[in-house]
C-alpha cells in the first residue's frame, strides 16, 4: 500500500474509548515537529491494519504471537496488540519485520518516540523503498531531539536531485514546515 500523503490539517472530535485511536490536535505540550508529522503517523494505524488484515494474519507466515497481535491490531486492542506483538522472536522473518512495524505505530501513539523510530528503523531496514523512507523521515522527525542526524541524513538523500524519490515533494514540505 502506498505511504500517506500529508495533510496538515486537525481534526477534532472526542476520544470516547481508551482503545479508539486519538485524533491529532495541537496542544502546548505537543513539539512543533511532531505536529507535522502526527495525522499522517496516527492514520497509518488504519492502513497497517489494513495491510497485515489482509495479507499475513492467520496463514503460516506468521507465528502465534504475530496472530494475536495482528488480530487485537485490527480491532484497535492497542495493549493486546503490543503485548502480544513484543513476543514475536526476532527470528521470524516476515512477521517480525512487520511487528516491527506495528510497534512502531503503537509506540508513536504512546508519544514514545525514540522506541517508534527504533521499531520503525528495524521495519525498513527488511523493506526499503520511498514509502518506508518518507515513514521513517516522519518518525525520525518525531523524535528530532534525538534522531536529528539521522533525520537530516535521510532528509538530504530524499531531497537529492540525483535520487528523483518518489516522495521528494512530501519531504520539502517537511523541510519547509521547520
Amino acid at each position: 500500500s502506498l505511504p500517506l500523503l500529508f495533510n496538515l490539517t486537525s481534526q477534532s472530535s472526542t476520544n470516547h474509548s481508551t482503545n479508539q485511536q486519538p485524533t491529532a490536535q495541537p496542544t502546548n505540550s505537543r513539539t512543533k515537529y511532531v505536529a507535522l508529522v502526527e495525522n499522517d503517523l496516527l492514520r497509518l494505524g488504519d492502513d497497517i491494519a489494513l495491510k497485515y488484515g489482509q495479507t499475513m494474519s492467520g496463514n503460516s507466515m506468521g507465528s502465534t504471537a504475530f496472530d494475536r497481535g495482528t488480530k487485537a491490531f485490527r480491532e484497535k486492542n492497542w495493549d493486546t496488540a503490543k503485548k502480544a506483538l513484543l513476543q514475536v522472536p526476532n527470528t521470524d522473518g516476515t512477521s517480525y519485520a512487520a511487528t516491527q512495524e506495528m510497534l512502531a505505530w503503537l509506540y508513536f501513539r504512546e508519544k514514545k518516540y525514540a522506541e517508534a523510530v527504533k521499531c520503525y528503523k528495524t521495519y525498513a531496514a527488511a523493506n526499503p523503498g520511498p514509502g518506508a523512507d518518507l515513514h521513517l523521515l516522519q518518525f525520525y522527525l518525531a523524535d528530532y531531539e534525538n534522531s536529528k542526524a539521522d533525520f537530516r541524513k535521510l532528509l538530504d538523500e530524499i531531497l537529492d536531485p540525483a535520487n528523483e524519490h518518489k516522495f521528494r515533494d512530501e519531504a520539502e514540505k517537511l523541510k519547509a514546515g521547520m
